[in-house]
């Protein structure tokens, strides 16, 4: 599937999905949406044997997913999940380089990654993006405006990490 944007155009969005009760959903979810491509990190399958020893060690291979806003919106509500949805305020620049930045992800070559619960999971890795697109404003910002390290800077997900 090609997906093609207008970065000029474009209308960037940070999404939080609230806790649910699955234990995969139990500290929420991260997500950004280009229009109304939700780009979210931390996908995996149910069907890979490995899947539970992996769980266990803090192994797991994860992928970016790319979903529907209304489906997702729709799932939330279904999970009886809260569902926020926040304006990201982005320089054009900014913009090209984080829709460039997802397309890339995006590619199956490019799609997983080993995910930690820890230091690399759906709200670090949309965290250290935008701060990345930012070229360090969106740290140096949080910094002043928190009495929170970087580190422990999250989005307004539940007990997120």
């Amino acid at each position: 599937m090609c997906i093609v944007f207008s970065a000029k155009a474009a209308d960037i969005k940070l999404i939080t999905i609230g806790p649910g009760d699955e234990f995969w959903s139990a500290f929420g979810h991260t997500a950004l949406t280009i229009d109304q491509q939700v780009y979210g990190f931390g996908y995996f399958s149910f069907e890979d044997e490995g899947l539970i020893q992996a769980f266990v060690s803090n192994e797991m291979m994860y992928d970016l997913g790319v979903s529907d806003l209304n489906e997702e919106f729709r799932l939330a509500q279904w999970q009886n999940r809260t569902f926020t949805v926040q304006d990201l305020v982005l320089s054009q620049d900014d913009k090209t380089t984080l829709i460039d930045y997802l397309k890339w992800h995006n590619l199956p070559e490019n799609q997983t990654y080993p995910y930690d619960y820890f230091l690399n999971n759906c709200s670090t890795k949309i965290r250290d993006i935008i701060n990345q697109v930012t070229h360090g404003q969106f740290k140096q910002l949080s910094m002043q405006l928190s009495d929170q390290s970087y580190f422990d800077l999250t989005f307004p997900a539940q007990n997120q990490s």
